[in-house]
């Protein structure tokens, strides 16, 4: 289901009702108002509504216990959602510049090296320790959410991963598993299995 733009509460709680799991996906930077700072000169194209949507989204979600997988904004929009900063442009903010993080090459490329906590879901979803992924983004995890831990980071120390540590099914990751998995990268697409699973499980609770 493709959950449409609204800020209508009623809307949205009635549409959450009938889901079993929820990706959150990527899109346009994050206004910095959400976790109390101004924009800087490098702060990218803004989507307002979409931010009031989104946040309204995962808290409703939340709220229900719905299990939640963020990607790339995704994972950024949990973050602030529930407390958390953001870089809001990693090359302007973040002194170490050894990793690109805005790659050149597709989606279907992966580019650099995540390191992941061995004691972390994220390493247990995918059964290693390191990832090589790809990085399509500007902003990142920069302090993160009460409740949650960063599990996973590049080489450059940008958090690459986050995951609640509460007991909430809630996970975000900063590259793009999905461009990755369509590409036939099997590891990738664990983390889509991973969320089915959350979701049957999800289900047959209620």
């Amino acid at each position: 289901m493709l959950i449409p733009v609204t800020t209508d509460s009623i809307v949205l709680a009635d549409i959450i009702s009938r889901l079993d799991g929820i990706i959150l996906i990527g899109g346009a930077d994050i206004h910095p108002s959400y976790y109390n700072e101004e924009p800087i000169e490098q702060l990218g194209e803004v989507d307002s509504l979409r931010d009031v949507y989104d946040i309204s989204l995962i808290r409703l979600a939340a709220q229900r216990g719905v299990p939640m997988l963020g990607i790339c904004r995704g994972e950024q929009l949990i973050n602030v959602a529930f407390g958390g900063t953001l870089y809001q442009d990693i090359p302007a903010q973040h002194p170490d510049t050894t990793v690109r993080h805005n790659q050149k090459e597709p989606s279907s490329v992966p580019t650099h090296a995540v390191n992941l906590l061995p004691d972390s879901e994220m390493a247990r979803i995918t059964g290693e320790t390191q990832l090589f992924t790809n990085t399509h983004h500007h902003q990142a995890v920069k302090q993160v959410a009460p409740g949650f831990r960063i599990t996973a980071w590049a080489t450059d120390s940008i958090p690459e991963a986050i995951e609640n540590i509460e007991g909430k099914p809630i996970w975000g990751v900063q590259f793009h598993p999905e461009a990755l998995t369509v590409a036939g990268d099997s590891i990738s697409a664990r983390f889509f299995y991973f969320l089915i699973d959350q979701a049957i499980a999800f289900r047959q609770s209620k």
